[in-house]
């Protein structure tokens, strides 16, 4: 038998779980927050649907409401996970290979500058701040900072006057493959999985002017 229902009564308990529900759905790309707003949702949506059944029905559809969207805010949960994990770790990536694209660019107007002093290529360098690959093995997964001596004592990094001031997720170097031509690589395991990206400028020159050609970055 359902009870009469009062003028004036309410079921807050339904407009609360109703709410919080709402919020749970808006809020699932936000673990904590959406968890926490769908459970709530859906224990103040079932307890507002049976107070309900003891106030003449008041309050039953924002109960109803409150569990189904507060379990809906769950089920959506892993989905936003899943879109958004790979999605800021791809974000991460591309402002990491942003310092790549800048040292790169820094070098290649050094090299440009030393050939239209010298009218040569400058010398081949060794790789710094240190072996591919292993900046993982780092503070916070980057090469830490090196002294400038130790660029200095390489001939190919003297004569570019280049060292990496800051800590770094890629190790850099430039080879000069012949008198016309040579390579820079910016190689770095981004998200240290132990497959290295490799980005790369091919410097040639030809008829008194040196060219570059930019790779795009291989995958990681």
């Amino acid at each position: 038998m359902v009870t009469p229902r009062a003028p004036g009564v309410k079921n807050g308990m339904a407009t609360a779980g109703m709410i919080l529900g709402i919020v749970g759905i808006v809020a699932c790309w936000l673990p904590l927050v959406g968890v926490l707003a769908g459970l709530l949702g859906i224990i103040f949506g079932a307890i507002g649907m049976s107070r309900a059944g003891r106030l003449g029905g008041v309050g039953r559809g924002a109960g109803v409401t409150g569990l189904v969207t507060g379990i809906i805010s769950l089920l959506m949960l892993p989905i936003m996970a899943a879109i958004a994990i790979p999605a800021f770790m791809d974000y991460m990536n591309k402002s990491k290979r942003t310092e790549s694209s800048l040292h790169l660019d820094r070098l290649e107007r050094r090299i440009k500058s030393y050939y239209l002093e010298r009218a040569e290529l400058p010398p081949s360098t060794s790789e710094m701040p240190g072996p591919a690959g292993t900046a993982c093995d780092g503070p916070n997964r980057k090469f830490p900072v090196r002294p400038i001596g130790d660029y200095m004592e390489d001939p190919g990094w003297q004569a570019l006057d280049f060292f990496v001031a800051e800590p770094s997720s890629f190790s850099f170097k430039w080879t000069r493959d012949t008198a016309t031509s040579g390579h820079l690589e910016a190689i770095g395991d981004l998200d240290c999985d132990l497959a290295l990206s490799t980005l790369r400028y091919d410097i040639t020159l030809m008829q008194g002017d040196l060219t570059v050609t930019r790779h795009p970055p291989t995958p990681d």
